[in-house]
């Protein structure tokens, strides 16, 4: 699954200033850190743009299926959505390149 990019109110506010001002696809993605197709979601799932193309569409939240298997790497037995082997935390550490914590182990 790609990294989820949180988005505050703030950004928000940003992202609805940018594009009333006509700022380009590249700079509002640099502002938030990601690349150009993930701000083109952001813009597209938050309602501020709308884009064409299967690509952009967001899935329907009452349709994701969810279990409880446990996380590959520590055991968790947290929900998360189906597929997802790995628990959030996890999935965070492996990103950022850190190891699990000794009681883990």
């Amino acid at each position: 699954m790609p990294r989820r990019i949180q988005v505050d109110e703030h950004t928000l506010d940003y992202l609805w200033d940018a594009v009333d001002a006509g700022h380009s696809y590249k700079r509002m993605s640099d502002e938030v850190g990601c690349c150009v197709d993930t701000l083109k979601r952001i813009l597209h799932r938050n309602g501020i743009v709308k884009f064409e193309g299967a690509k952009y569409t967001t899935p329907i939240s009452e349709d994701i299926i969810m279990w409880n298997r446990p996380c590959s790497r520590c055991g968790s037995e947290e929900s998360r959505p189906k597929n997802q082997y790995r628990c959030d935390a996890c999935k965070a550490r492996v990103e950022h390149n850190e190891s699990l914590p000794d009681e883990w182990i």
